[in-house]
């Protein structure tokens, strides 16, 4: 309790044990002021004692002798505050505040209510009120930095958490915030650093474990970082603050129901853009909820203090929408940059600018461990040739697992950047001598885009794990194909586009589980399937699908993702396809299978496997073609909705390519007529596959080291890649490049 109401001596506690009591409400006989403070000084102890019961009492007692005591009004208010009940906690403070405005402590005090229910504006007022009275008051100087870091001002609650320490450096609130404030600005050592010195003074306080919290989430450990969030709603059941922290806790948990309950809550109490609001939207698009959820996140990252991570996410995001123009995909990406790229001046680098020589290349991702981007990668990491091309990969994954010792044996160097800061991180890239920095993540989770915003490398790239531009003009290249992407695709591109002469990608199975006859032969009928991400199952799609089982009597639909267990999730999509004619009966759902070999089985529940639009599957449709099953894909007008193209044309079947939702229709409905075609194809496909240019991972090496290259003796002979069509705007803002030479 103690910090929570005050560590001064001039809180209202503080007079209370010491036995000054306010007559700020008038004067009492001495007799009656005696025993006001005799009760009020019993309460107090209870009220840090935890008795919170009999706390209320004795301050109920004192306001039954003398309504207007300010000190039993606002320490009432506090207590019933940390309970949740904000309503009565805020009428009590408004009568303390209407009999005495002018004391701090109540206002701080008053300033803490505020910011537990949600107000976090209302209580930076309040907490300024009161530093205006007293500007070396430590205890409203520290609870005002934890308001400016709920509203994600990590610089303005930086300065004043360190305001309090210089009045008061052991103030645990204040360092506490201040862990929070370094920690927006992903200063994540500095914030560690100061935990420490909080465990070692042993000290205990919501606002520690608040921050312990954020700093869980930020190591990877979201169950740890929930266990922080429920301790404080243990001592104060309606602070919202924890409320919203814990639903986003949850969310990387994928504890959904939960989670969207008590974002809701905070969203309903605190509508504005926050990111609350943004989580609450996120989580309502990867449950397919996309457009509700794109209007939350539109609304939310328009205000000034978003974040990298939480506009990369809503970047992201707008890939899922068949509503989303090409003109906002790219306006959005570029929108990153303007906002958080700095403009770095050119520099002279230190690589030697030999056009032949070995090149030392960096592969940095979040995602080398068990992960799909790892099918792809390992047969690139394996193939490249190393008399031309030294390797490092740099891995920003918070939990490495057995696959990143795999990847780890097939790199010349390995670098763990998880959780450090992008000065020490630059710094490590530039050490080893980098020539070519190449991304994996774009605007994935836990990207280190920034880290490319501030150009690291003379030469970087972004390959593979994003289906889109990064939108930043420090980012040189982009490598696809000329299928995924054609000519009208530069435009829309920061980068340069390097198109391969073959698939942009290269498949590399993990598993070679038995593939079994089609399911229609045992069922007598047929059954289609994604196990595609929810998010991408957009309303267009479930509407072609919808045609599809119309049109074939009889016939299902299998659904699997990590989300499809979900009972809000199947509820949701069943409740969609009856909207559009279909009976929900006839959507199955499968678990979520204990490892890759048994998530392969389950395509033995599938004779035809349906992509979606306008975000294909890829290593869906790879795993589809590997276990037998035909896929049926929509050709679209972006990288992302012509992922499908370029994989059915690299094996060969370039039937199971629509030009329209007609045809995809069509299609689909013309080999689910033709049983003895379904069996046929069942294994022939992963001979086809095997044998095809997507799993040829060294004709793939040779063709992504040739176009290295390529981009490297450009940079040699000009010190800069020119770019394509986005080049040149109205407004120049996409630079040639800041490379230097």
């Amino acid at each position: 309790m103690k910090n929570a109401l005050g560590r001064r001596a001039a809180t209202a506690v503080g007079e209370l044990l010491t036995g000054a009591v306010s007559d700020e409400a008038g004067p009492a006989p001495a007799a009656g002021a005696a025993a006001v403070s005799a009760l009020l000084v019993a309460a107090a102890e209870r009220h840090r004692a935890g008795d919170l019961l009999r706390a209320e009492q004795l301050y109920r007692r004192v306001l039954g002798r003398f309504p207007d005591q300010p000190d039993a009004l606002q320490l009432l208010g506090a207590l019933l505050g940390s309970r949740g009940r904000f309503r009565e906690a805020r009428k009590l403070f408004e009568r303390a505040l209407r009999l005495s405005p002018d004391r701090p402590p109540v206002l701080s005090n008053y300033g803490n209510l505020l910011l537990r229910s949600g107000e976090a504006q209302a209580a930076i007022a309040a907490y300024r009120r009161a530093l205006a009275l007293d500007p070396g008051f430590a205890d409203a100087a520290a609870n005002l930095a934890g308001a400016l870091n709920s509203l994600g001002l990590g610089r303005e609650g930086e300065a004043t958490a360190r305001r309090a320490l210089r009045e008061d450096p052991h103030h645990t609130v204040a360092r506490a915030n201040l862990v929070g404030a370094l920690i927006l600005q992903g200063r994540y050592a500095e914030a560690r650093e100061h935990m420490r010195t909080l465990a070692e003074e042993g000290v205990e306080t919501p606002e520690i474990w608040l921050n312990h919290g954020h700093l869980m989430l930020v190591d990877g450990q979201p169950a740890a970082a929930e266990v922080m969030f429920r301790r404080i709603l243990e001592q104060r059941p309606g602070d919202l603050e924890a409320k919203k922290w814990l639903g986003i806790a949850l969310t990387h948990r994928r504890r959904l129901a939960e989670a969207e309950e008590l974002l809701t809550e905070y969203v309903a109490h605190d509508p504005s853009p926050s990111p609350a609001l943004s989580m609450l939207g996120h989580l309502e698009v990867i449950t397919g909820r996309t457009e509700e959820g794109l209007a939350r996140m539109r609304e939310s990252v328009q205000r000034d203090y978003v974040g990298t991570s939480e506009f990369s996410t809503y970047v992201f995001n707008l890939n899922y929408s068949a509503e989303v123009s090409r003109d906002e995909l790219w306006a959005a990406h570029r929108e990153w940059d303007r906002r958080f790229s700095p403009s770095p001046a050119p520099r002279e680098w230190p690589n030697r600018p030999d056009p032949e020589r070995r090149l030392r290349i960096g592969f940095l991702s979040p995602d080398l461990r068990a992960h799909s981007v790892t099918f792809f990668l390992k047969p690139l990491l394996r193939h490249l040739d190393r008399e031309a091309f030294e390797v490092l990969c740099y891995s920003n994954c918070p939990n490495p697992d057995n696959v990143s010792l795999e990847l780890a044996e097939l790199a010349d160097g390995w670098r763990d950047i998880w959780a450090k800061e992008d000065g020490p991180t630059a710094e490590r890239i530039e050490a080893d001598g980098i020539d070519i920095l190449i991304d994996l993540a774009g605007h994935t989770a836990n990207n280190r885009l920034p880290l490319f915003a501030r150009r690291v490398a003379p030469l970087q790239v972004t390959y593979l794990g994003y289906p889109n531009t990064t939108g930043l003009a420090a980012m040189d290249a982009r490598i696809v194909d000329a299928t995924s992407d054609g000519p009208e695709a530069d435009r829309y591109a920061s980068e340069r586009l390097v198109r391969l002469p073959r698939c942009f990608l290269c498949y590399e199975p993990a598993a070679y589980p038995a593939i079994a006859p089609p399911p229609v032969r045992r069922n007598g009928f047929v059954s289609f399937g994604s196990f595609n991400n929810i998010a991408k199952i957009t309303r267009p799609v479930i509407a072609a699908w919808a045609r599809i089982l119309e049109r074939v009597p009889a016939s299902r639909l299998v659904l699997k993702h990590d989300l499809s267990g979900h009972g809000a999730v199947q509820a949701r999509l069943r409740s969609a396809f009856a909207d559009a004619g279909t009976d929900p009966e006839r959507i199955v759902f499968l678990d979520r299978a204990p490892d890759l070999e048994a998530h392969l089985d389950c395509y033995a529940e599938v004779d035809i496997a349906l992509d979606t639009w306008p975000y294909n599957g890829t290593t869906t449709t790879c795993e589809a073609l590997w276990m037998g099953v035909p896929v049926v894909t929509l050709a679209g007008d972006r990288h992302a909705a012509r992922v499908g193209v370029s994989l059915l044309s690299t094996t060969g079947f370039t039937a199971g390519i629509a030009e329209d939702v007609d045809d995809y229709v069509a299609i689909a409905v013309s080999l689910a007529q033709n049983a003895d075609l379904l069996e046929g194809l069942r294994g022939f496909f992963r001979i086809e596959t095997a044998g095809s240019p997507l799993c040829d991972g060294a004709a793939h090496a040779a063709s992504f080291g040739g176009a290295l290259r390529e981009l490297w003796r450009e940079w040699c002979r000009s010190g800069e890649i020119a770019r394509g069509a986005a080049a040149v705007t109205e407004d120049g803002d996409v630079r040639p490049t800041a490379a230097g030479g």
